[in-house]
């Protein structure tokens, strides 16, 4: 299972829950205050497609937990963990206190050897340290831009925008394509795209190409390679079964 963590720090290789926090002051520390018997640290993290924009200052992880050490909220599994009201009174909590039935149910399921919690809602929670590669924030905002005010880039996220170079670029894994809706794209767009794509982060042929399609009024998002000559490009193009291809030097889509 893939995820996105959204953190404050730059420069992460690995995510600790032990490094908890919310980003909402003082919910963590007051729940581990209250509960510190059965207070369980972790970290919150989102499904790859429901992925949010962030504030300037936040930095952009993605990360894999094996599906084996995933608990399913609502499966089989999670609902052999679950804690009743004779449970709490055991505790020494009370038969409702919703908050206690929460914390004894993450140790359960941290005692259990699960890493991370998936809520079903499109969150995830993360109990072991797990390392993550961290996505350059500025070069997915200037994708954006650029997108948004040219109706389509070629990006790569290790060498910066493609415009001008000598290549044509071409859509290599159309499997991999995303489709937004209307010409312009969200900063959320990129990340979702990039973190599903986790080796674009690190990769220097590989890269995030955009383009808006007048026929279909959307957006695609694709994984993206330049070669050198016209030909050798609309020969993938037509492996790939793609509409065109971009000079990157001239600026022009050439037709397949």
């Amino acid at each position: 299972m893939r995820f996105v963590h959204y953190s404050g720090e730059s420069g992460l290789t690995k995510l600790d829950p032990a490094y908890h926090g919310t980003g909402i002051a003082g919910t963590e520390k007051r729940v581990a205050r209250e509960y510190p018997d059965i207070f369980t640290p972790r970290l919150y993290a989102y499904h790859t497609q429901h992925t949010r924009d962030s504030k300037p200052g936040t930095f952009v992880y993605v990360g894999d937990v094996p599906d084996s050490l995933v608990l399913l909220a609502g499966s089989e599994s999670a609902k052999a963990l679950t804690v009743t009201g004779a449970d709490l009174l055991r505790y020494g909590y009370a038969k409702m206190d919703v908050r206690a039935r929460v914390e004894i149910e993450t140790r359960r399921a941290f005692d259990c050897g699960y890493h991370a919690i998936d809520t079903g809602l499109g969150g995830i929670i993360l109990l072991h340290p797990i390392e993550v590669t961290e996505l350059p924030r500025d070069a997915m905002r200037e994708i954006v831009e650029l997108h948004n005010r040219e109706g389509g880039c070629t990006y790569s996220l290790t060498l910066g925008n493609m415009a001008g170079k000598t290549g044509y670029a071409v859509s290599v894994h159309p499997f991999c394509n995303q489709q937004v809706a209307g010409k312009a794209i969200r900063y959320e767009h990129v990340v979702a795209f990039a973190a599903e794509n986790r080796v674009l982060a690190s990769d220097t042929i590989l890269h995030i190409g955009t383009w808006y399609d007048t026929t279909t009024n959307a957006t695609d998002i694709d994984v993206i390679t330049t070669v050198g000559t016209v030909g050798w490009a609309l020969e993938l193009a037509r492996k790939f079964d793609q509409k065109a291809i971009f000079d990157l030097s001239a600026m022009v889509t050439i037709p397949v």
